[in-house]
């Protein structure tokens, strides 16, 4: 079942999220000599790898649109069957260099799906629990 593309953003903002507060104030060798740190970078690298693949699935024309998602989406693959080969100074090049561009690009597109929804909302001026001219009940107020 294809999930909704405004739901697998939302994934990927939660897992991004968790990686920038996993690296905050951490530098290379800190990050290096904590394996903790490193598997949860990882694990959220691997959240966001899948619902990428998930939304290129279900909307390829905006997975398309998250500049190096293919790419990131390869990172998971490697994460989860390449994890002998992992450089913990690559991952952690990707969190500190490229997560914030990442996360503002998922940003704007939450935000225009958010702006889309509304306008579709606006648009539909009636009630699906009303009913037009003679259908309607009576009311017990009338």
């Amino acid at each position: 079942m294809k999930r909704d593309p405004g739901v697998l953003l939302e994934d990927i903002e939660r897992a991004a999220e968790k990686i920038a507060s996993f690296a905050e104030g951490v530098g290379l060798r800190a990050y290096i000599g904590n394996i903790g740190k490193q598997r949860a970078v990882e694990r959220n690298s691997e959240v966001i790898g899948e619902a990428l693949n998930q939304l290129h699935q279900t909307d390829p024309e905006l997975g398309g649109r998250i500049t190096d998602s293919r790419d990131v989406a390869g990172f998971r693959n490697l994460l989860v069957h390449g994890h002998f080969s992992v450089k913990p100074d690559r991952v952690w090049t990707s969190a500190a260099d490229e997560l914030p561009a990442f996360r503002l690009t998922v940003h704007e597109l939450m935000a225009e799906l958010d702006s889309l929804e509304e306008t579709a909302a606006d648009e539909c001026d009636e009630s699906p629990f009303s009913f037009p001219g003679p259908l309607r009940p009576p009311s017990p107020f009338d």
